[in-house]
């Protein structure tokens, strides 16, 4: 498994995200992320996927505390089309 205090996040290649949907079984919790037209498709343990929400909630709570509250839309009317790839 990888150490992830021995990344630099800077050395990594990403992929804007402008979508996703998750569903779940007992075992299992599948993610699938959307990029323009590509499709990245993630499965995980129950455990893994509650430990990835903490994180993501975290991460949303101190941008929050930074630059203010991200207004929500849930029918995504606010959602962003990346800048950086083509649909």
């Amino acid at each position: 498994m990888i150490n992830p205090d021995k990344i630099n996040i800077n050395d990594i290649p990403k992929i804007f995200c402008d979508g996703g949907y998750t569903g779940h079984s007992q075992e299992s919790f599948v993610f699938i992320l959307f990029s323009g037209n590509q499709i990245y498709g993630f499965m995980t343990v129950p455990s893994q996927m509650k430990a990835l929400i903490k994180m993501f909630n975290t991460q949303l709570e101190e941008y929050e505390k930074k630059f203010g509250t991200i207004p929500f839309d849930d029918n995504n009317q606010n959602l962003i089309i990346s800048p950086f790839q083509k649909r």
